[in-house]
C-alpha cells in the first residue's frame, strides 16, 4: 500500500515549481512582490523546503514543526545558490514558504502561524493539496 493513501487521484507526473506560483491580491506590498519574484527565480529553495518538511511530517510523523528550523537547515546545511545578492535564504520569506507548503500539501496548521503580511499572497484554490505524496521539481 502506498504511504500516501488519499481518496482523490494525484496529478500524474512531476509538478514543476513554476506551475505553483502564487497570485498577489489587490493589497500588494513590496515584501509580497519580493517574495513572488524570489519564489519564481529560486525554485530550488521551495523544492528543498518541501523535501525537509515532508521528511518531518510523513517519515517522522510529526504533528507540528517549525518552518524557522527548516530555514536554518536550508541556510546552513544545503549549498543552495540563489539570485538574492544579500542573503542566500532570507528570513523575510519564512512565513510565505510555510503557507505555500501548508496549501500545496493540504496540511493546515502543520506550521503554527500568526496573522502575517504573508496572508496577502493567495495560492490558487485548485492547487490545494496538489503536492500530496510527491515533491515539486525544478
Amino acid at each position: 500500500m502506498s504511504p500516501f493513501p488519499f481518496s482523490q487521484p494525484l496529478p500524474q507526473g512531476p509538478l514543476r515549481v513554476t506551475l505553483l506560483t502564487p497570485v498577489l491580491s489587490s493589497c500588494v506590498t513590496a515584501e509580497s512582490e519580493r517574495f513572488v519574484a524570489y519564489f519564481k527565480a529560486n525554485p530550488q529553495v521551495y523544492v528543498e523546503f518541501c523535501r525537509l518538511a515532508e521528511q518531518m511530517r510523513v517519515e517522522r510523523q510529526l504533528l507540528k514543526y517549525s518552518s524557522d528550523v527548516l530555514f536554518h537547515v536550508l541556510r546552513w546545511h544545503r549549498d543552495l545558490k540563489t539570485t538574492d545578492a544579500d542573503y542566500t535564504i532570507n528570513n523575510d520569506h519564512n512565513a510565505y514558504f510555510a503557507r505555500a507548503y501548508m496549501h500545496h500539501y493540504d496540511c493546515p496548521r502543520w506550521f503554527e502561524s500568526r496573522k502575517s503580511k504573508a496572508d496577502i499572497v493567495e495560492w490558487p484554490t485548485q492547487h490545494r493539496g496538489i503536492l500530496r505524496g510527491k515533491l515539486p521539481v525544478i
